[in-house]
């Protein structure tokens, strides 16, 4: 165990093998700091000046090398790193509370060392509202290709990347588009109107497809060319714990995949506790698994919470080869008892 210098952590994340990032409550201050643990010795460092987050508000979002956080009110997007540095996006005026720039609506999503994100930029003495990617590496932004200045666009519901190259933005008239990261084009326009029902979010499911997520609590498989015919069922312990019923795309943040040790397999989680283990090759759901609390990318290991009793724990997840197995030798050993 680790004393946090009289904090409480609220979120973390691991980098690496021995480090271990994390956003903790100081009852002494308004605002969470930035915490890093060398798990071999247990020691603990400040990250001293890193801009502060909102008590309980914000998520760490681990990346190479360290982690992403909203701050500043989730206006401003910071990159702090293993050994105790840290990038911000934003930077506040001299004598001022404002900010040079801002992140709109907590619009952004983060791939590598690069951000997507809808913002308001400071142009020529002139604020304007922008589609960016902002590379943390180099401290430049390309412009995607889209007019976020006019009445008749569309509303941005949602920022995701479908691989590294390729940022992917749901839009207000069920549309998703998907654009050139790089150099900033639209690539493709996919309508969602092949659902039939509601978007509320959407999420990659591979470097070249992406999962919709609608009302009636079904995933819908699409790519450029649009659905391509499978869907799964999100299934709840209990129907009237299943929320998406409800829901709509002003939810959209409440979903996410997340990636898995087999590179055919993703979690798809909604409202950070509720998640299922999707086949992406088959596109259908293998597990169902409620209290989830987060599983590493690296490891077939989930770990779930139980806030009632204030525990954690972590479970293996098994390959149909690995329960076949294990089936067969429980037979074996009740057939010789």
């Amino acid at each position: 165990m680790t004393e946090l210098n009289g904090g409480r952590a609220l979120s973390a994340a691991f980098v690496g093998s021995d480090k271990l990032i994390v956003n903790a409550y100081k009852g002494t201050s308004t605002e969470d700091g930035i915490m890093i643990i060398n798990t071999a010795d247990g020691k603990v460092t400040d990250v001293k000046d890193a801009p502060g987050t909102m008590r309980g508000s914000s998520q760490l979002i681990p990346a190479e090398g360290g982690a992403y956080y909203l701050a500043d009110t989730n206006r401003n997007l910071v990159f702090v790193s293993s050994d105790g540095s840290f990038k911000s996006w934003a930077q506040k005026k001299e004598n001022s509370i404002l900010m040079d720039k801002e992140i709109v609506d907590e619009l952004c999503a983060v791939s590598g060392s690069k951000a997507a994100m809808l913002a308001k930029l400071s142009d020529d003495d002139e604020e304007k509202t922008a589609l960016i990617v902002h590379d943390f590496s180099s401290g430049q932004y390309t412009k995607l290709e889209f007019n976020a200045e006019s009445d008749t666009s569309p509303e941005i519901q949602r920022i995701f990347w479908q691989n590294t190259n390729t940022v992917g933005v749901l839009f207000s008239d069920r549309t998703v588009g998907l654009f050139d990261a790089e150099k900033g084009p639209r690539k493709a326009t996919v309508s969602l109107n092949g659902t039939s029902q509601e978007p509320v979010s959407v999420a990659a499911v591979g470097d070249d497809k992406f999962a919709v997520l609608c009302r009636d609590s079904h995933l819908y498989e699409m790519n450029a060319e649009g659905f391509t015919g499978r869907s799964c069922r999100l299934d709840f312990e209990n129907d009237y714990d299943n929320d998406i019923y409800e829901s709509d795309s002003t939810s959209a943040a409440l979903f996410e995949t997340k990636p898995s040790a087999d590179s055919s397999r993703v979690y798809a989680v909604w409202d950070k506790s509720q998640a299922w283990l999707l086949d992406t090759s088959r596109f259908t759901v293998r597990y169902r698994i409620d209290d989830f609390a987060t599983a590493p990318a690296k490891a077939d290991t989930v770990f779930i919470s139980d806030d009632g009793q204030n525990k954690a724990g972590f479970f293996p997840i098994y390959t149909t080869q690995q329960l076949l197995s294990a089936a067969k030798d429980y037979l074996t050993a009740l057939s010789e008892a």
